[in-house]
């Protein structure tokens, strides 16, 4: 597999991971996209992020640093203790299970997670624990001349 210049190849091959392994990582389901409804939980939802490039070389060689936020909902009928809890199980077992492949399948040369933040969304008018992982993955293309 050849190396992306896409951001959206690189939200699109993590939702597809996701998916494909939602059982194993206890999600109900992965979505492209930040979701304003929550049709059950945990879930998790791939939102590309910012793409940066830097000229390497006179050819034209770019390198490209690519970054996507997953954000995990909560809202099981539990404490709030649990809830917490369940959103930092899901998301380091997500953060594990991304630095598992540190290509993304090929796609990039270099990938992680950075970032692991817990918080709050709001959703539907529900206060929802979160947690947010900021993914960081790093590629070169070489531009038309």
């Amino acid at each position: 597999m050849t190396l992306t210049n896409s951001l959206f190849e690189v939200a699109n091959a993590l939702v597809t991971n996701l998916e494909a392994n939602k059982t194993t990582l206890g999600l109900y389901a992965v979505h492209y996209g930040d979701q304003s409804l929550l049709e059950g939980t945990p879930l998790a939802c791939v939102e590309p992020d910012v793409k940066r490039r830097t000229l390497k070389n006179a050819q034209r060689g770019t390198e490209l640093t690519m970054y996507c936020q997953i954000f995990v909902y909560i809202s099981a009928v539990q404490s709030p203790e649990l809830n917490r809890q369940a959103s930092d199980q899901v998301a380091e077992d997500i953060e594990d299970f991304i630095h598992a492949d540190r290509t993304l399948g090929g796609l990039l040369i270099h990938c992680m997670i950075t970032e692991l933040a817990s918080g709050y969304a709001t959703k539907a008018g529900t206060l929802i624990k979160t947690s947010r992982l900021q993914f960081e993955g790093i590629s070169q293309y070489r531009l038309p001349s």
